[in-house]
C-alpha cells in the first residue's frame, strides 16, 4: 500500500509541467517585447523537452494512478498548447517601438481655372490639389498600430510664382494606406476643417496643420502617443503616409487658364510618426501551426493505450461487414491450367478452344 502511494506521481511528467510552465511565460513575454521572435519560437523548445518526457513517462511500466496522473497532466499540455495557439492567432506578438520626426517637403500644385460645387451653390475661380500626394513616411514591415500627429508649430505656407492677390480656402487632409497583403491596399483619411487663406503678392499667410491619425489600437489617442502598446491590436504588413492639400480661390480676376504654385514648410514642418512592429502573419501562420503539430502529439501519446481496446471492440464488427460483404460478391473463380494454353506469338496464357489470341491477334494451330 505504502509503494502504492510512493509510485502515484511521475517525475517525469512533473518535470514536464516546468517545462509547460517555461513555454507559457515566453509566449506571455512575447506579446510586448523586442526580442518577440526569439522568445516565441525559443518557447517550442522546452514544449519540445516537456513532451519528450510525457512520451518517457508514458512508455514505462507503471500502475494504473500513474497512468491516470500521466494522463491528467497531458491533458493539461493539451490545453496549454491550444490555448497558446489561441493567443497567437488573437493577439500579435511585437515590442519594437519607433518614433521618428519626419520632416515636410516642398511640392508643387497647379491651379486650373473653372468651377467646383460647394453644398447647393456653384463657385467659380481657381482650385486644385497636390497629385500625386507627397509621400510622408512609408514602413514595408508589419505594425499592429500607428500613430501619426504634427509638432506642435507645424505649418505650410504658399508661394505663387506670379505676384497675385486672392482670398479662398485651404483644406488639408492625412491619409494612410495600408497593405494588408502586397496585392491589396486599404486606405484611411483624417481630414481637418477647411480654413481661411489669404494670398498677397503671390505669398500667403501661415497655415497651421492639425491633421493626425491613429489605426490599430482600441486605446486612447494620447495614451497612445506616450509610447505604450495596447494588447487589442490589428496588424499590417506594411503602410505610407501622405498629405493631401486642396486649394480653393473664388475669384473674378484672370490670371490665365491655370497658375502654378508651391507648398512650403513653415516653421517646425514636421510630423511624428510612432509605430509598434509585430509579427508578419506568415511569422504567425508558422507559430500557430507549431502549437496544432505539438498538441497533435500530445493527443497521440493516451491514444497508445486507448487504441487496442478500440481495436479490440470494433475488430468483430470489421470481420461481419466482410464476411457478409463476401458473401455479396462471390470470387471469381480462376480457370484451371489444363484448360488453358500459350500463344505461339506472345507466350501468354489463352483458353484452349481459341483459334486467335485475344492479345495480340496471332492465328493458333
Amino acid at each position: 500500500m505504502q509503494d502504492s502511494k510512493v509510485t502515484t506521481y511521475s517525475p517525469r511528467a512533473l518535470l514536464s509541467l516546468l517545462m509547460l510552465g517555461i513555454f507559457a511565460y515566453f509566449q506571455r513575454l512575447a506579446i510586448n517585447d523586442q526580442h518577440f521572435l526569439l522568445l516565441t519560437f525559443s518557447s517550442y523548445i522546452f514544449l519540445a523537452i516537456g513532451t519528450a518526457l510525457l512520451f518517457s513517462a508514458s512508455a514505462e511500466n507503471q500502475p494504473q494512478r500513474r497512468r491516470i496522473f500521466v494522463n491528467i497532466i497531458i491533458l493539461i499540455s493539451i490545453a496549454v498548447v491550444l490555448l497558446g495557439a489561441f493567443s497567437l492567432a488573437s493577439v500579435p506578438r511585437g515590442g519594437i517601438f519607433h518614433n521618428r520626426y519626419v520632416p515636410l517637403t516642398d511640392f508643387m500644385i497647379t491651379l486650373k481655372k473653372g468651377f467646383w460645387v460647394e453644398g447647393e451653390r456653384v463657385c467659380y475661380g481657381y482650385s486644385g490639389s497636390v497629385y500625386p500626394q507627397p509621400i510622408i513616411f512609408e514602413a514595408d514591415y508589419p505594425v499592429g498600430w500607428v500613430y501619426a500627429f504634427p509638432t506642435w508649430d507645424c505649418r505650410i505656407k504658399v508661394s505663387f510664382d506670379e505676384p497675385v492677390n486672392m482670398n479662398g480656402s485651404i483644406y488639408t487632409r492625412l491619409d494612410f494606406i495600408a497593405a494588408p497583403t502586397p496585392s491589396e491596399w486599404l486606405g484611411f483619411s483624417h481630414g481637418t476643417r477647411i480654413q481661411p487663406i489669404a494670398i498677397a503678392d503671390g505669398t500667403s499667410n501661415t497655415i497651421r496643420i492639425e491633421n493626425f491619425f491613429s489605426w490599430g489600437s482600441v486605446a486612447e489617442s494620447s495614451w497612445i502617443a506616450m509610447g505604450g502598446a495596447h494588447m487589442q491590436r490589428a496588424r499590417v504588413e506594411g503602410y505610407r503616409l501622405e498629405l493631401s492639400v486642396m486649394l480653393y480661390f473664388e475669384e473674378k480676376a484672370d490670371y490665365g487658364p491655370k497658375i502654378n504654385c508651391t507648398v512650403h514648410p513653415s516653421y517646425d514642418g514636421r510630423f511624428i510618426v510612432r509605430d509598434y512592429v509585430v509579427d508578419s502573419q506568415l511569422q504567425n501562420t508558422a507559430a500557430i501551426l507549431l502549437c496544432g503539430v505539438f498538441a497533435g502529439i500530445l493527443c497521440f501519446i493516451p491514444a497508445k493505450t486507448i487504441k487496442p481496446k478500440i481495436d479490440s471492440k470494433i475488430a468483430p464488427i470489421i470481420s461481419s461487414i466482410e464476411t457478409f460483404s463476401a458473401q455479396l460478391v462471390p470470387k471469381q473463380r480462376e480457370t484451371p491450367k489444363t484448360f488453358l494454353k500459350q500463344c505461339i506469338e506472345c507466350g501468354r496464357e489463352i483458353p484452349i478452344a481459341s483459334e486467335e489470341c485475344p492479345y495480340c491477334g496471332a492465328k493458333q494451330p
